[in-house]
């Protein structure tokens, strides 16, 4: 990012490009985060519905695009600690627990996300 970009360390700040040039992840790939963001894309799928990047934090700091999809499938119901809050400047969606992690699946049109 270059120097007029937000440090990674304040997510609020980022845009929605900050978040979009960040490294993607090998697509076969299974990663484990602290939270993930949601990040609706401006391309359409077939199914009519839009691409949404998965992007994958650690320590609140954004790692990589951990997939791209149409559909975002939690494979269990979401965890009773989970929480959702929308990031200030960009208004995306960050789902991080204090007790749990996320895990992403492969980088399909639906990618599976388990709660562990």
């Amino acid at each position: 990012m270059s120097k007029n970009k937000p440090s990674p360390k304040d997510i609020n700040m980022w845009t929605q490009k900050d978040f979009s040039i960040l490294p993607q992840r090998e697509w076969r790939n299974e990663s484990i985060y602290d939270a993930i963001i949601l990040a609706p894309t401006r391309k359409k799928h077939d199914s009519g519905y839009r691409w949404v990047n998965i992007i994958g934090l650690i320590d609140d700091v954004p790692v990589e695009i951990a997939a791209t999809c149409d559909h975002v499938w939690f494979f269990e119901n979401l965890h009773p600690d989970m929480s959702i809050d929308c990031l200030f400047k960009s208004g995306l969606f960050r789902l991080w627990s204090n007790g749990k992690k996320i895990k992403v699946g492969s980088s399909l049109s639906s990618t599976v996300v388990n709660i562990i």
